[in-house]
């Protein structure tokens, strides 16, 4: 999915494309904002790609014989956590999707890492 909205980017546009902006919470004006621009393009691509290899190398390579749906779900939720931290366009979005990522990373290297 990552790949097909990259595709679409356009790189002569040095402005915001693929926009999302709606109302989030109505008592203190905060916003969804997410969008992607010719400095988040790169690391969004970077992070689709290392999580293809890893899930991969994790299929054929090292396969995960314990707890393995939990272990997706933990790189899925991980992977859309980066996703949204490099396409966020607001601070508060921002912090939110850093603790959203930094869980399932630290979930992953508590019970799977070396």
């Amino acid at each position: 999915m990552t790949y097909v909205f990259c595709y679409h980017f356009q790189l002569d546009d040095p402005l915001t494309q693929l926009k999302e902006d709606s109302k989030w919470i109505n008592l203190f004006d905060f916003h969804w904002r997410l969008g992607i621009d010719g400095l988040s393009i790169g690391p969004i691509l970077l992070t689709g790609f290392i999580t293809t290899l890893a899930t991969l190398a994790t299929l054929a390579a090292w396969p995960v014989t314990r707890n393995s749906q939990f272990f997706y779900f933990l790189m899925l939720a991980m992977y859309s956590g980066q996703i949204g931290l490099f396409s966020s366009r607001d601070l508060l979005l921002f912090f939110i999707m850093w603790e959203l990522e930094l869980i399932p990373v630290y979930l992953l290297l508590s019970m799977w890492g070396g």
